[in-house]
Order: C-alpha cells, then structure tokens, then sequence
C-alpha cells in the first residue's frame, strides 16, 4: 500500500504539472507490484526512474511531503526554466529520455512553439565518422518518408555548430520492453498489439524500408496503449545495396536477429528478416520469456541458427494453438518458409482475434522429425536401421506361413502387392535417407557457418586467440572452404600482420579461384605494406573476375592515386559511380583527381554530384569551393567555405580555406580574420601564417605585414617558400 508520504507526494506532483494523472496511475501500479515482489522503494523514486520528473523535483517533492506533516505552505517549488539548458538555440532541454551508441535522445521544449517534441542527438558530434554521419541521417531521410499512425514521425533534420540532430514526435508513455518487465500480457493484448506493429512495419516495407532492429525497447506505448514504432538506426533501403554493411556482418540486436542477420548475409535480408523479429517479439509477450538465450551472443546466435525454441503450449498450455501456430511461421529457419509479409502476419492475427482459423498450418509431423535429426543425426541413423531390421523380421516370420498349395493364387496376388508396397517403401525409405542427408549437410553447414560466425563476434570484441580458435574449428569442419582461411586474414590483417594476412588470402585464393573477394582482400593488405604495385595487381585481377563491387574500385583508385596515375583513378572513381549510385565518396575521390590534374569544371561537377548524394559532406563542400575559387565563382565558393565552417567550426581548414577565397577575390580584411582565426586554432599551420602576411599587404598595412613575414620566418625556417618570404620581405621594408 502506498504510504501517506506517497500519495502526497502523487499529488503534489500532479499539482505542480510535473505528472499526469495517467502517469501517476501507472506509477501508483508499478510501486504496489515492487512492493509485493518485496522490492522496497518511494514512488518518488519510481517518477524519477521513469523520467517523469528530475532531480531538483525529487528534492522539491520529498521536503514538501517531510514538511507537509507538520507545515501547511510547501517551500518555493524549483524552476526548471531558469536552469535548463537551451539546445542548437531553439531547443530547451526537459530531461535525457534515452542513449544509445548512435544517439541520446532528450525531451524538449520548442522555443517559440512551446510544443514537447523529442530530440536525438548525435554523441560524438563533430569526432563522427563519415559513416556515423551517414547512418545517422539515413535514420531521419527513411522515417521521415514514414507516415504512419503507428510509427514516430520525424520533423525537423539539421546541423548546428558541427552536431547533427534531428526531431521527433514526443510520446508519453513507456516502451513494450518497460512493460514487459511488469510481466506477460493478456493473449488477446498481445496479439491485438502485434497486430497494429505489424500493419506499420508492412507500411514501412511497402515503402522500402526494413528496419533491421525491431525489439520491445524499440516500440513504444503511448498513454492510450497504442504501439508506435522507433529507431530507424540500422534500417536500410531493399532495393538499394549499402556500403556501409559489408558482407557477413552481423547487424542488430542478437535476441532478435534473424538467421540471415547472423549469418551476415545482408544481401538476402528482406521483409521475412523483421517477421523473424516479430515473431521473437510475440513470444516473449505470451510466455514472458525470450525464445532464445544464452550467456553471450554466440551463444544465442548458436541456438537461433541450430534450435528450435520450445512450444509455446509447453510454457503455457493454455495459450491457443494457432498463436502458437503464428509464432512458429515467423521463427522459420528459412526465410521461405515465414510469412512472405508482415501484413500476412497481421491478417493471421486478426483472423485468431476474430475466433476464425489462421492461414498458417502447424509444423507436420515430417517436418519436426527432420529437425530433431538435424539435432541428433547419429541417434535418427540407428533408428532408421532398427526400423529396418523389424521389418526385415515381419517379412521372414509372414513368408514361413505361406505354404499350402490352395493358397498359391492367393499368395501370387499379395506378392504383387508386396512388391508394390516394397517399391513404395524403397522409394519412401530413399526419400527420408535424401531427406536425412540433407539435414546433415544442413546440419554440418550450420556448424561451420556458426564457428565462422562466433570468429567474427570474438574478433569485433578484439579476442584474437578465441576468435583463432574458432576459425581452426571451422578449418577442421571443412578445411576444403576459402571462408575459413579468408577471415584469418581479416583477423591477421586488423592485428597489424599484412604479410601474414597475405599468405592467409593466398589459401582461401587456392579454394576460390573464381572469386573476387581474395585477391581483393590480399590487394588490400598489399597496400597496408606500402606495395602499391603489387596491391594494384592483386586488385585488378579481383575485378577482372567481375562483376566488381564498388568497394574495388574504390580501392584500386585509392592506390592508382599514390601510384601519381589520377587518370587511370578517375576511371575507376567512374565505375565505382556507376555500381554504387547515392554514395558520395567515388564522386569526392574523383572531383580530389580533377583538383590535381587543374580540370575546375569537372572537379565542380563531381563535387555538387557527391552534394546531391550526401548534403553534410564537408569535404565536398572543400573540394567544390576550391575548383570555384579557380574558376572564378568567388562568391559560390565563400557560400561552400560557409556551409563547412558551421558545420565543422573547430576545423582550422575551414577557416583557412575561406580566407584563401576571400583573399582570391580581394577581400583581404575577412580573410585576415580567417587567417588569424585558422592559426588560433591550429598554431602549426603555415599556410595560415603565409596567408595572414599576404593578407596585411592587400590591407597596405606594410609594417604588420614585415612583422607577418618575420614571424613566418622564424616560426617555418623549413618551410620551402622561406625564400619567398625574404624577397616579400625585403619589399616590404
């Protein structure tokens, strides 16, 4: 029972705006279930925990309630106006609501609006990788095509002062994960829920879109119990292949991911991929419980690829046969043996709402023997011969009572018979050993595909001698296969052993011969040697086994450009634009070769292409005002020069390459300011310094500009202009 304290606790709160009475509810819920599993706590605790209410509230509220007891006036209540923090300017933050590795999510005011929206963040800012970047935006560009009742909306997308953000609708409520803590729900709750996620995620596939990493924390419950659909982070496009997801990388969150995630075989991931997920889902609403579990994720990866999770009517006998029928149809190993869409799914569940028969058929009888023999091969192999064997014995006992003359005919009519039956049975019999084989092979492959997939998980997480382990435990399983030799490569090549690597590729090369991925891999650890030729060599024998991916060209362009062939890279840049359309690196890399060979047309048009690909490339945004700034278009280039010193204002190049235009187009009194704020940044930067003395010549201002050149002097005597630098100088004296 809540204690005096409690409730006046719950009511100030209320009182004060801070909770709605339907929070206050559900919190009053969640202290009575604590309290009878013994779980002893304050509900201004549990406001606090569920982020209802922050720190400096708590305070406020429990000195209230202490005070209250024997004084009638509270003290002044805190206000979280004057000490909020104001975010990209427009933005004051209410409280954090979430982090992930991606992002931390905050509640928010909008200024002006004076509307709650919700806000992901970025967390590493202006550090971000390209990738980062780009997996980040492509969240927002994918939900925000998602119109959807049941899924988040996305409004606004931007960067300000080098962080990247975007906003969504706030909702009020908990996520399914939250509510799953306070037990299983209703079959019926569950199934009607289910039904409404599933509808939104066949919108989204509709449109394109798989998301990748659907799990309870990632749908939220708004105060009306609706489910609404979150985080678009690992999602991708179906008919688009991304760069960022190599082959055989595992993406998602393990208890979830479907067989091919596991198996990194991203090519295939499709719109069965997320019903594996839902299907996960619905499990643990009914049983209360995961399907899958283990101490680590190969652990759990071993069993979602290898075993079958328990039925549910043995959790629970008194859930209905066709969810679990439902449950089963999603949590097919096979992707053709799923449901072909997350709408047939929804229809199924609708039909077991509505008390009608479910399109799904329960696993036959057929269907569960060839698993268990997947699982147990040696123990089905006995069975089978003792089935033999049996019959065998019925056939010698049936024929020794088969003698009188009279029953000649009819004796001739059943050996007919019997051998009919004997030919169907030796058909039957050649079918299971068919049927049998091929779980073996199934099974054997699983094994191997498992010890490969374990190598790799321990390798991500740098444990180099288990994932070593791993990889001889796959040699030993089929020594006869390149992928095996190939990932130790991989590994060899990420501990900094490239020769090593080499010899690795070499074997897996001698498996494969006809694939590309090899002498791919071998051409890349070439060039971690510095071996530009040979590393071109091993790559162009990868590509003329074609079809090449854009990764390949990408990279022989890469050595071509060391090698000084910028023609033969713009060949490559070229075709790794015409296989990879939307990515803006070949464009970058391409417009990089025209800067050198002086093309500034060509270079301009190569870097507005990879702006049209990625508008927050900075380095496009460089390499455009560069070819500007030599053709001329002086004002465009200063525009570039502005886009990338706001998105990056810690980045001293941009603040010397603005200067540069603006000294180019004889501005000098801005570029000054440029230059000065170029070296307050990075003080080694000569070209600031060299840019800083030009600049106060332009201005006429000779005696800081004889100052300029000294300090240049004796700040770079290296420098290979010094010579320049006394003749400008002199001059100035």
């Amino acid at each position: 029972m809540p204690t005096e304290d409690d409730l006046r606790i719950g009511q100030l709160a209320v009182d004060r705006g801070w909770v709605k009475p339907p929070q206050l509810d559900r919190a009053m819920a969640d202290l009575s279930d604590r309290e009878r599993r013994g779980l002893g706590t304050t509900l201004g605790r549990v406001l606090y925990e569920r982020k209802w209410i922050d720190a400096d509230q708590l305070i406020w509220l429990v000195r209230s309630a202490n005070e209250a007891r024997g004084v009638e006036v509270a003290p002044e209540a805190p206000k979280p106006a004057a000490r909020r923090e104001l975010l990209f300017g427009k933005f004051e933050i209410v409280g954090e609501l979430a982090r992930g590795a991606m992002g931390i999510v905050y509640m928010a005011r909008q200024v002006g609006l004076e509307r709650i929206i919700a806000v992901k963040v970025m967390r590493d800012g202006e550090e971000a990788t390209q990738e980062q970047v780009i997996r980040f935006h492509r969240e927002a560009e994918l939900a925000s095509k998602l119109r959807h009742p049941n899924i988040v909306p996305i409004h606004d997308v931007g960067v300000y002062e080098g962080k990247h953000y975007f906003t969504m609708d706030y909702i009020e409520g908990e996520t399914l994960e939250a509510r799953l803590k306070r037990g299983r729900m209703k079959h019926e709750e569950a199934a009607a829920l289910l039904e409404k996620v599933a509808r939104a995620i066949h919108f989204a596939h509709a449109k394109g879109v798989v998301h990748r990493d659907l799990k309870p924390s990632n749908l939220l419950l708004d105060e009306a119990g609706e489910p609404q659909v979150t985080d678009f982070g690992l999602a991708r496009r179906m008919d688009v292949k991304s760069a960022l997801t190599r082959s055989g990388a595992a993406l998602g969150t393990p208890f979830y991911m479907a067989p091919e995630q596991i198996c990194g075989d991203n090519e295939r991931i499709d719109a069965r991929s997320d019903v594996f997920a839902l299907g996960v889902i619905l499990y643990e609403m009914l049983a209360g419980r995961r399907p899958f579990s283990g101490n680590s994720a190969v652990d759990i990866f071993q069993q979602v690829t290898q075993e079958e999770p328990p039925p549910l009517t043995r959790v629970d006998p008194t859930i209905h046969r066709d969810l679990e029928t439902i449950c089963e149809k999603c949590l097919e190993k096979l992707m053709e043996r799923r449901y072909a869409s997350a709408l047939e799914m929804a229809e199924d569940l609708a039909r077991y709402l509505r008390g009608e028969p479910v399109m799904a058929k329960p696993v036959s009888w057929t269907d569960r023997t060839v698993r268990r023999i997947r699982r147990h091969r040696l123990v089905a192999v006995f069975a089978t011969l003792s089935a033999a064997s049996i019959l065998a014995a019925a056939g010698v006992w049936w024929w020794s009572h088969v003698s009188s003359e009279e029953d000649a005919a009819s004796h001739a009519r059943e050996m007919e018979g019997e051998r009919e039956r004997s030919a169907a049975a030796k058909r039957e019999q050649e079918r299971l050993d068919r049927e049998r084989a091929e779980a073996e092979r199934q099974a054997h492959d699983s094994e191997y595909r498992s010890a490969i997939l374990a190598a790799q998980m321990l390798a991500k997480e740098r444990k180099w001698d288990e994932a070593w382990a791993k990889l001889n435990d796959a040699i030993k399983l089929d020594g006869g296969r390149a992928e095996a030799y190939g990932e130790r490569g991989r590994v060899l090549r990420a501990r900094k052993k490239p020769r090593e690597a080499i010899e690795a590729f070499d074997e897996a090369a001698k498996r494969a011969p006809r694939e590309g991925d090899w002498p791919f891999e071998r051409g890349c650890a070439w060039h971690d040697l510095g071996e530009a030729e040979k590393a071109e060599e091993d790559l162009t024998r990868a590509i003329d086994l074609g079809p090449a991916p854009a990764a390949y060209h990408l990279e022989r362009g890469s050595v071509r450009v060391e090698r000084g062939n910028d023609a033969g890279a713009i060949e490559d840049f070229t075709w790794a634009i015409h296989r990879e359309e939307g990515k803006y690196e070949p464009w970058k890399r391409r417009g990089q070769c025209r800067l050198r060979l002086k093309e500034w047309a060509k270079a301009e048009e190569d870097f507005t292409g990879g702006l049209s690909a990625y508008s927050q490339s900075w380095e496009c945004l460089a390499g455009r005002a560069q070819a500007r700034k030599e053709l001329g278009k002086f004002v465009d280039a200063v525009k570039d020069c502005d886009r990338y010193v706001k998105q990056r204002p810690a980045d001293a190049q941009g603040y010397l390459l603005r200067g540069r235009v603006l000294l180019a187009g004889a501005d000098p009194e801005p570029a000054f300011a440029d230059f000065d704020k170029a070296l307050s940044l990075d003080a080694s930067l000569a070209d600031a310094g060299w840019g800083r003395a030009e600049a106060l010549e332009a201005l006429g201002r000779t005696e800081d500009a004889r100052a300029a050149w000294e300090a240049f002097l004796a700040k770079w005597p290296q420098d290979p202009r010094t010579e320049e630098a006394r003749r400008r100088l002199s001059e100035n004296r």
